[in-house]
């Protein structure tokens, strides 16, 4: 199962030359041409800010019979995607330090 994220830390993004702050963007406006790309065979040209793809194929055969799930952690962005584009949602919030209080409320 392939999951789809803009990435939690920071310094990680920084240490690839992304901006931090433009992630969450940035994997939005990938997202449709990232399942363009797994759904279906036809060539994908599309051109956007930051890359501009030509007759662009998987090198893999289009995708039946696996899930993809978008991660989602303190945004809504993960949600928003999932739902969009009908993937699953990996919600990682219960393990932040904001979240993890909520797992004492149900008495588990």
């Amino acid at each position: 199962m392939p999951g789809i994220g803009p990435g939690l830390l920071a310094f990680d993004s920084a240490l690839i030359g992304l901006d931090p702050g433009a992630v969450r963007d940035d994997l939005q406006e990938d997202f449709p041409a990232l399942m363009r790309l797994l759904r279906c065979y036809a060539p994908l040209t599309v051109e956007t800010s930051r890359y501009r793809l030509v007759e662009a194929r998987t090198q893999l055969d289009t995708y039946s019979d696996f899930d993809i799930a978008v991660t989602s952690v303190l945004t809504p962005s993960g949600p928003l995607l999932a739902g969009w584009f009908g993937v699953g949602l990996l919600q990682l919030s219960g393990l932040t330090s904001e979240g993890w209080p909520s797992f004492a409320s149900t008495g588990r």
